[in-house]
């Protein structure tokens, strides 16, 4: 499998050079040169086995007798032993069984099934928030570490790792938990300032390695994308990063190895229902998907493309709806006020996963895309001329209208979601066919939001600290909150590191610079 940047379809590269530059030089994303169709029908059941082998699709292993015992345990710096030139059956494949082992990562979770799927009468919703963090995010940065490691290994470098994530909330949390103290790794996070939840920031604050470090940035998610794209992009940036011996590298779902172990999760769902009898075997089924980044819902379109049976996609959204506007309208206009909301990952004007998206709709017309982008980063508009497929559906819901299906939800189902999930429960109502409803993090992470949509006199008025909070939301509905969220009660708390928007570029400058040991 080989991978061409969306802006330039002259210049191929293996998977793991993919995952490892995370962004293409040109600034464009990895994409497969061509999805790998497949069969739903006949794919393992099982969970790990599923995701063995649809991300042994996208990055194929080779099959070796003599290979090293445990790729995913080596030191990331470690050059590869293993393999030659003539064991590869194709140039950049992975050993055999280091899927495996990297897959093995699922074993943090919080259940066995790893993904559980509550069901009702006109839709499911699919609980992909029983990872280290509590949200779906850990579905694909539980296996990252793994795929860069094994990556390092194959291509021979021995550079450190310097990954960079701009996060909303989730992101910046799952991958610090994946990359703090991996050697032959150093990680670097930029957050907005009071634009993530409480237990979001405290996830974060609370991570702290010797290679890992956390900022919190004057601006929105956007600025802090943005920041992170012009350091990939820049000359002076990649060079000193060559010359401190360090890659530049992303968690962010622009990377390549961060999307497709997101694809598994929709063919696992669609699989569950038929065997449950709630759809049957080839029979369209609807996704609605809580959106910002573009990532998850673009996985689903993936899965759609290789050949599962999925009719309407549901774009949801909240009141940064430039995405649900896209969709009417066709220009993609970024330059319009930024609402802080209930749902704060989706707080995103920029979308980097739709450029994946149009990509694919253009038939990889790379000159168009690029046009398109430019036209986005002078302008802040761009105008896209060849529509859109009649699955695209779109829908955005405000954050009075978030808080009614959260109660909703609860009082119709006794089922407890959070911000993000009702956007997706309310964008539901487009579905023509049975729909599945991607649930995308724990209701305890946006405990104040859930709590005030769930009932205005919890605490009776008297100031609660967070452990008050999550136990109100506990005693209210009968539930519990993860393990993962109430463990970071106990520790303790580090004051967040503000940068305006001029101290980011030095700031990633300086970390360059600076050897971890």
């Amino acid at each position: 499998m080989k991978y061409t940047s969306t802006r330039d379809d002259k210049r191929s590269v293996s998977g793991p050079e993919a995952i490892i530059s995370g962004l293409a030089p040109d600034g464009g994303l990895y994409v497969p040169e061509s999805l790998p169709k497949v069969d739903w029908s006949v794919l393992p059941d099982s969970y790990r086995q599923l995701a063995r082998y649809i991300l042994g699709l996208f990055f194929p292993e080779f099959k070796n007798d003599n290979s090293s015992p445990s790729v995913a345990e080596d030191n990331i710096s470690t050059p590869n032993q293993v393999a030659t030139t003539e064991d590869l059956e194709q140039e950049g494949s992975f050993p055999q069984d280091s899927l495996s082992r990297i897959i093995s990562g699922y074993d943090k979770f919080a259940v066995e099934e790893i993904v559980p799927i509550r069901v009702f009468p006109e839709y499911a919703f699919l609980e992909l928030y029983h990872g280290p963090t509590s949200s779906f995010k850990d579905m694909a940065l539980t296996l990252l570490p793994g795929l860069l490691r094994a990556s390092y290994q194959i291509t021979g470098r021995q550079e450190t790792a310097f990954v960079m994530v701009a996060t909303s909330g989730d992101t910046g949390s799952a991958a610090l938990h994946g990359f703090a103290g991996q050697p032959g790794t150093e990680i670097l996070v930029l957050y907005p300032h009071a634009g993530v939840s409480e237990i979001q920031q405290l996830q974060m604050e609370s991570a702290r390695a010797a290679n890992a470090h956390v900022y919190s940035i004057a601006g929105n998610f956007d600025d802090a994308q943005r920041a992170i794209k012009e350091a990939f992009v820049s000359e002076w940036v990649q060079r000193l990063a060559r010359e401190r011996g360090k890659d530049l590298s992303s968690a962010n779902s622009i990377n390549i190895g961060r999307l497709a172990p997101q694809i598994v999760y929709y063919f696992y769902a669609y699989r569950r229902l038929v065997s449950a009898g709630r759809i049957e075997a080839g029979e369209l089924l609807d996704i609605s998907v809580p959106t910002g980044n573009f990532g998850d819902i673009l996985a689903g379109i993936y899965a759609r493309e290789m050949g599962l049976p999925l009719g309407n996609i549901i774009c949801a959204s909240n009141a940064n709806k430039v995405l649900t506007d896209f969709f009417v309208t066709g220009i993609y206009n970024s330059k319009r006020d930024f609402a802080k909301t209930i749902s704060p990952s989706m707080d995103i004007l920029v979308s980097s996963n739709l450029e994946r998206y149009l990509h694919l709709l253009s038939k990889g017309d790379s000159e168009l895309i690029k046009n398109c982008y430019q036209s986005l980063a002078t302008t802040g508009v761009f105008t896209w001329p060849l529509g859109f497929p009649s699955y695209m559906k779109a829908m955005c819901k405000t954050d009075l209208e978030t808080a009614v299906l959260i109660r909703d939800a609860f009082v119709k189902h006794n089922y407890l979601i959070d911000p993000h999930t009702a956007v997706a429960y309310g964008a539901a109502a487009l579905a023509d066919n049975y729909c599945l409803i991607l649930s995308t993090a724990s209701p305890y992470k946006f405990v104040d939001s859930v709590l005030s949509a769930l009932s205005e006199e919890v605490g009776g008025g008297v100031e609660l600290d967070l452990a008050g909070r999550l136990s109100a939301l506990e005693s209210l509905t009968q539930t519990s909150a993860p393990a993962s969220i109430k463990d970071r009660l106990a520790g303790s708390e580090v004051e967040p590191v503000l940068l305006t928007q001029a101290d980011i570029m030095p700031t990633i400058e300086e970390r360059l610079r600076v050897s971890v040991s």
